[in-house]
């Protein structure tokens, strides 16, 4: 996990990035820029309340990346109204560079702005 975070780090210090075979990114990692190859996975992880019936879905497919599973994640005690993961992982499909986002919002609430928004731009290479 070290490298991940030095690779996040280093991405965000303006130096060229380097394609990785796994990135991570969470909510700290919003607005980043990250590059992959085409044999890499991308796994986002972000806080979300399920049970307020808030969670991040996809704003569109992306014909860069493919969603490939979506899951929540709860800790091991967790409390009622307490925050989990969910995690999306990702797999790219063809090269190019393309701005995705996350959506965090209630599926039943239409054409309302969503609560948060997690962005990212990927270029696979």
């Amino acid at each position: 996990m070290g490298m991940v975070v030095a690779t996040l780090s280093t991405l965000n210090a303006g130096e060229p990035a380097k394609p990785a075979l796994v990135k991570a990114l969470t909510e700290t990692d919003n607005g980043a820029a990250i590059v992959l190859t085409l044999k890499s996975r991308l796994t986002v992880r972000l806080a979300a309340q399920a049970g307020t019936g808030y969670s991040w879905f996809p704003r569109a497919a992306s014909s860069l990346l493919r969603l490939v599973k979506s899951d929540m994640e709860s800790p091991a005690h967790m409390l009622p109204g307490g925050t989990e993961t969910q995690v999306f992982e990702f797999t790219p499909v063809t090269s190019g560079t393309d701005e995705l986002e996350l959506y965090y919002r209630r599926p039943w609430e239409h054409g309302v702005a969503p609560v948060k928004v997690f962005r990212f731009t990927a270029t696979v290479q």
